[in-house]
């Protein structure tokens, strides 16, 4: 007969030991009985290290005539330890996507495979009423051994862009003019904006405020940059400020003269200034006589007045000279002649 084995234990399966590839399993040895002595051995012995997976134990028995018979169960290690992660970096907020750092690998410890080096995935989330310059971004590091046994570490960095634009174009100066035909045209300036790595051009509004006078006033040119997210610039401001100080152009007055008679003297011309501002000039034309000593003789000044809307003033002048220098023809030597001088015929006498 062949020995009898008893007690031959039923498969076993455990887990690894923490931070081993192994484990040290144990049971209860079985017995042997038969003929003579018996002699029971086997493979493995109780607190043996196992590495994970499956290895099968076997008990063998010899009577002392030779004979055997054996019995086997399985021990199953079984890998539940997930990979130690590293320390992911750290999360940080960024001005703009510019600013984002390279994505990098990194590895995890396994106690099976020794080490796990992953790349990471990326996941975007955004508001989305928030700007194209707002959101979020997750890294995720994901790690799996030969068993599936899964650790993950993760990087958040948001992206906020609160940084106004820039001026880069060279800033308005203020200027004060006589005229608003020397005002210059509105520009556009360039603001950079770091966040968007481009560059914003902007209008001006503008303000007028009236001055004293029809020809001045002030011009107020503002100009407010603002990107997409809605940050703002500081305001640039110029201020235009137009100053009528410039008094008309007077044209040539008519040359002077000298006549004979009161008859002679000239009429008068309407004169026309021109000015450095729109809107009308007012002409106030005047005359001066001075008579001689004879009472006969004269001078007549004219005076041409121009003033403009803001009250700038110009004038020229002419000057009629009226001297008799004829002698009276006589009708016979010796006679007296009477002269009569009708006052009321020199122009602008009264």
């Amino acid at each position: 007969l062949l020995p009898v084995i008893s007690g031959c234990p039923t498969d076993i399966i455990v887990s690894n030991d923490l931070g081993n590839c192994s484990a040290v399993v144990t049971w209860t040895p079985p017995t042997a009985s038969g003929a003579g002595t018996v002699i029971l051995t086997s493979n493995f012995e109780p607190g043996a290290v196992f590495s994970v997976g499956t290895t099968k134990v076997t008990y063998t028995a010899t009577d002392g005539f030779g004979n055997q018979s054996s019995c086997s169960f399985d021990v199953t290690v079984n890998d539940s330890e997930a990979p130690v992660p590293p320390t992911p970096p750290a999360d940080i907020t960024v001005l703009s996507a510019a600013q984002i750092p390279t994505p990098v690998d990194l590895t995890a410890i396994d106690n099976c495979e020794g080490s796990i080096t992953v790349s990471p995935t990326i996941q975007i989330i955004k508001d989305p009423s928030a700007c194209d310059n707002n959101y979020t971004e997750i890294r995720t590091w994901t790690f799996v051994d030969a068993a599936g046994n899964l650790s993950f570490v993760d990087q958040t960095i948001t992206v906020f862009d609160n940084n106004p634009p820039v001026l880069i174009s060279p800033l308005p100066v203020d200027l004060t003019l006589s005229s608003a035909a020397d005002v210059p045209p509105p520009v556009d300036l360039t603001f950079a904006d770091p966040e968007d790595l481009g560059t914003i051009d902007f209008s001006p509004t503008e303000q007028i405020i009236p001055g004293s006078c029809v020809n001045e006033f002030t011009l107020i040119r503002t100009w407010q940059a603002v990107d997409e997210c809605g940050n703002m610039a500081d305001p640039i401001i110029q201020t235009i400020t137009v100053l009528d100080n410039e008094k008309p152009v007077a044209p040539a007055a008519p040359a002077d003269v000298t006549v004979q008679c009161a008859g002679d003297v000239p009429p008068r011309i309407d004169l026309t200034a021109t000015d450095n501002a729109d809107g009308p000039i007012t002409v106030s034309p005047t005359s001066t006589i001075t008579f001689g000593a004879n009472g006969i003789d004269f001078t007549e000044v004219r005076t041409w007045a121009f003033i403009d809307g803001c009250g700038n003033f110009s004038s020229v002048s002419q000057t009629i000279t009226v001297k008799d220098t004829e002698a009276p023809n006589a009708t016979s030597l010796g006679e007296a002649v009477d002269l009569e001088i009708d006052v009321n015929a020199i122009p602008n006498a009264s």
